[in-house]
């Protein structure tokens, strides 16, 4: 006999008001249906537990995820980004410049080039943050994966506790600290060339300003700012300014 004359029939008339009572009536009948020899035969359930049980694989450990695709090119800094979370990943620099198709689902992010498995990173939906494998970088990209906010903040600190405190403020003065590794990078490097002494004053003198940019370092010392106080430069600044009686003065508007 049939599914529906076994299992259709038997339910003809009933009203189920959930899924799970439709199922509490489902189980005995189609248990029926399987036990039900076929035309004098072994029923299906033999069938199942003599020919087909022992070649069964065992089921997944985890659930079927959906993948998403998208087609990405590989940026020059060997990352693409994944424009769902704005997060970045590393690709082995050899892609550079390529497309490459990228699989993504809830766990995890997958990369192919040319249907060749070429990364696999675990997803990170942190926005504007960096999930990289040393092992993608070329040899003078990995001295810039280790660019943090702590690292700077700790090489600075070496010079002294004025340059930390600016790469601190610095980082900290910008939506995202990663926008100032670069001009942090830019303030060491000035540090080798003109010595701790004056890119520390010069550090202090743009905290002084409240400005936190490699600009105005770089301004400072090319105009050798850092070698006068804050107030002899403000001293200055007023013997230049000209008298005049159309010149108020900041009391007027207090």
């Amino acid at each position: 006999m049939s599914v529906q004359q076994r299992i259709y029939v038997a339910l003809q008339g009933k009203v189920f008001l959930s899924l799970e009572s439709l199922n509490e009536a489902l189980v005995p009948l189609v248990s029926n249906y399987n036990d039900y020899a076929l035309r004098g035969e072994e029923s299906r359930r033999e069938q199942f537990e003599t020919l087909e049980r022992n070649s069964l694989l065992a089921l997944p450990e985890l659930p079927y995820q959906l993948m998403s695709v998208k087609v990405c090119t590989v940026m020059k800094n060997t990352h693409i980004c994944l424009g769902e979370d704005k997060h970045y990943y590393s690709v082995p620099h050899q892609y550079m410049g390529k497309k490459v198709k990228v699989l993504f689902n809830d766990d995890q992010v997958e990369i192919f080039y040319k249907y060749h498995p070429i990364a696999k990173h675990k997803r990170d939906k942190r926005k504007h943050k960096y999930t990289t494998l040393r092992d993608h970088l070329a040899g003078n990209q990995k001295y810039v994966s280790d660019w943090s906010y702590e690292f700077f903040v700790s090489e600075g600190n070496k010079i002294s506790k004025e340059v930390g405190k600016f790469l601190s403020s610095l980082m900290e003065s910008i939506p995202h600290p990663e926008q100032g590794y670069r001009s942090c990078s830019g303030i060491l490097h000035l540090a080798r060339k003109v010595g701790s002494q004056r890119i520390t004053g010069a550090c202090k003198r743009a905290s002084e300003y409240g400005v936190y940019t490699y600009p105005m370092i770089e301004q400072i010392l090319s105009k050798n700012l850092d070698a006068i106080s804050f107030s002899d430069e403000q001293l200055e600044e007023s013997s230049q300014m000209p008298k005049h009686h159309n010149i108020r003065g900041n009391r007027y508007f207090s």
